[in-house]
């Protein structure tokens, strides 16, 4: 058995050498084979961005307004195209790269990007403008958004006209000029249908463009879903675009305050009181941050009060004010009737200060169930404004402090007899 294994393992180290060989010869045969690889697809590359460049050459003729998709459609393919060529170079330097071969240099890809981006640019916005130009006529004109449109135009136009000079001498010019004279007669509109589509515009506003449009106050109607910024130009309002845009700031301004009601209010939905264990009951752990938010809102509202443009929702104001000095009046109330119950409440369970003061022991008794009942309430309602609002819980501290207040008087007064005794 020694012997067998002895004659099969001496032969090993050559088998091993057999093996080494043989992988040297398939090693260098795989990256002959690999390398021509590589050179037909470099060579079949710059083939293909000849033929690019020849289609990017086409574009000079193109010029026929009707068909403005199909040239979009040659564009994102030719596109896609060079992009695929971009990737392409950098799979096939990075794999010469690998075989120590000088990476090969494809200028002209720059050059037929130099030469495609006039006419990207040109069909791309014509495609868009005959997209949405439409829209901007007889869409329905709750839908436009003016800040997008005069971006749109003045972008365009501005593209538009230094194609139209680069492509004067080139049949795509006459395109580029003739979009460019539509945005320029559409970019009039532009003011009117900002002043128009103000968020801030209400119906008393509607009615008063109505009125100064001489269409009376139901002349225009814009809750109607098919409105079109046509109608309104067949109305005539473009005849009172100085007036329309005087309402129309008076709008923004109105819209303002009620934005900022709106964030005050937002602003408070989340806060909520801190409460602290106490005994069998809880305690307001601090208040300095609703304190804090309290007295600023409390300055912006009555800020809001004085301002002339406040009327529309004056009385949404001044009820979200009343809120908030109730709010201020119950923290005040409530933090002086936690201190005075905190000094009291280890006093009055003694036994003795009960027999000897029963009037006001009874009298704190009164408190120190409403401060329970309050606590409790606070703890399954801990949300500052809507706790505010409830009726009775002003009242209850106010009273509870009345109490407190005679019981203090009494306390002081039976201390003082003590000490005199």
């Amino acid at each position: 058995e020694d012997y067998q294994t002895y004659w099969t393992t001496y032969s090993w180290p050559q088998k091993v050498f057999q093996v080494l060989d043989d992988s040297e010869f398939k090693y260098k045969e795989n990256r002959n084979r690999f390398q021509q690889e590589l050179r037909e697809n470099t060579v079949q590359l710059s083939e293909n961005m000849s033929e690019i460049q020849r289609e990017v050459d086409l574009f000079i003729n193109f010029a026929d307004e009707g068909k403005v998709d199909e040239y979009y459609e040659k564009v994102k393919r030719m596109n896609a195209k060079i992009q695929e060529s971009y990737e392409l170079i950098e799979l096939y330097n990075s794999r010469e790269v690998l075989f120590g071969i000088p990476p090969t240099q494809y200028s002209h890809i720059k050059e037929i990007v130099k030469n495609f981006e006039p006419y990207q640019n040109l069909w791309t916005i014509v495609y868009n403008f005959y997209q949405q130009y439409p829209q901007w006529h007889e869409g329905l004109f709750n839908k436009l958004d003016p800040e997008l449109i005069e971006s749109n135009v003045v972008n365009w136009a501005k593209t538009l006209n230094r194609l139209a000079k680069a492509m004067k001498d080139e049949p795509p010019g006459l395109i580029a000029k003739t979009v460019k004279e539509k945005l320029d007669a559409f970019r009039p509109n532009i003011p009117l249908i900002a002043a128009l589509r103000n968020p801030g515009l209400r119906e008393r506003h509607w009615k008063k463009i109505s009125m100064v449009a001489g269409k009376g106050e139901k002349g225009i109607k814009m809750n109607e879903e098919e409105t079109t910024f046509n109608m309104l130009l067949a109305d005539g309002l473009s005849d009172y675009l100085s007036d329309i845009q005087e309402i129309s700031e008076y709008a923004s301004k109105e819209y303002r305050l009620e934005k900022q009601c709106d964030k005050m209010e937002h602003e408070w939905k989340s806060v909520q009181f801190e409460l602290s264990p106490h005994s069998d009951t809880h305690t307001l752990k601090g208040v300095d941050d609703i304190q804090q938010l309290l007295d600023d809102h409390i300055i912006k509202t009555q800020t809001m009060l004085g301002s002339p443009y406040v009327k529309a929702i004056e009385l949404r104001v001044k009820q979200w004010e009343g809120k908030l000095l109730r709010l201020q009046a119950i923290l005040d109330e409530w933090l002086k009737c936690q201190n005075t119950w905190a000094y009291l409440e280890p006093i009055f369970s003694s036994g003795d200060i009960q027999k000897s003061m029963p009037a006001e022991a009874q009298k704190f008794t009164l408190v120190n169930s409403m401060w329970h009942s309050t606590m409790e309430g606070t703890v399954k309602n801990p949300y500052v404004i809507p706790r505010s609002q409830e009726e009775r819980i002003l009242p209850n501290f106010i009273e509870a402090n009345k109490l407190l207040d005679a019981i203090l008087k009494q306390l002081h007064q039976f201390l003082e007899t003590k000490r005199l005794a």
